[in-house]
């Protein structure tokens, strides 16, 4: 309940850019940024280009455990666990509870994820050598992080399921998970854990009152697969890929 970090990172959950609000960060749009998607935006760089990188609106969230990286290729702990080994190593047992909850709730898509994960994911990439790869810890309070925008889960594993484990501190109303396909709202007890598909559409109302909703959803990353016919090679990508390829001069 610690959690203070935030990120810009997370465009498909985190709402559309406003202009107004950019006006309050003194950027006016298609001067200082433009949109990549409704959820997202590039910033002008020194040179008067548009910068690479696609910036979201700022949430309390934080990605825990293990990731590819986008522009490398490689597989890595996020920076977050390198920062925090301490934190990293008692968050672990979170995905031990969330794996007990799953075998109980549906044995057989558990077996499914299972499998998947001991064929294609080596174990040091992934928690405890269980069914899990990644945490994403999660803050909702009325003072930043009220709501997270409808949104399907990328790279999430499609045979299995994403637990979330939810932790409440405090009065509030609101912050039900919400799947709008299916008109179903849950309005998760403290210390529960909810196993549901991150494949269908699905958000966080806003949250009122004093109070703070915590959670902590643990999921595997298909992304992480590296072995057999699931599985993507870890060679690095574009520049930094230059020390294992060599050069055209260096082959001859």
């Amino acid at each position: 309940m610690s959690i203070e970090d935030t990120t810009v990172m997370r465009a498909n959950c985190s709402g559309p850019i406003l202009e107004e609000d950019m006006l309050a960060k003194g950027l006016v749009k298609d001067v200082d940024y433009r949109l990549r998607t409704p959820n997202s935006y590039q910033l002008k760089t020194g040179t008067g280009k548009w910068g690479m990188i696609a910036y979201s609106n700022e949430i309390h969230s934080v990605m825990i455990g293990y990731k590819r990286g986008r522009f490398t290729g490689g597989i890595d702990s996020s920076g977050w666990v390198k920062d925090n080994p301490k934190k990293w190593e008692e968050l672990q047992v979170i995905s031990e509870w969330n794996e007990k909850a799953f075998i109980k709730a549906n044995k057989d898509v558990y077996d499914k994820q299972k499998a998947f994960c001991e064929t294609y994911i080596e174990p040091e990439y992934r928690i405890g050598g269980g069914i899990f790869t990644t945490l994403s810890a999660n803050r909702y309070h009325v003072g930043q992080s009220i709501k997270m925008g409808a949104h399907v889960d990328s790279g999430d594993l499609n045979a299995g399921m994403t637990t979330m484990s939810c932790f409440r501190e405090g009065e509030y109303d609101g912050a039900y998970l919400v799947f709008p396909r299916y008109g179903i709202a849950i309005d998760a007890p403290d210390n529960s854990v909810i196993i549901a598909d991150s494949n269908e559409v699905h958000g966080v109302t806003p949250i009122t009152g004093t109070g703070e909703r915590f959670t902590c959803v643990a999921y595997c990353d298909n992304r992480l697969a590296t072995k057999g016919v699931a599985g993507k090679s870890e060679r690095k990508i574009g520049r930094f890929a230059k020390k294992e390829s060599g050069s055209l001069e260096d082959f001859i």
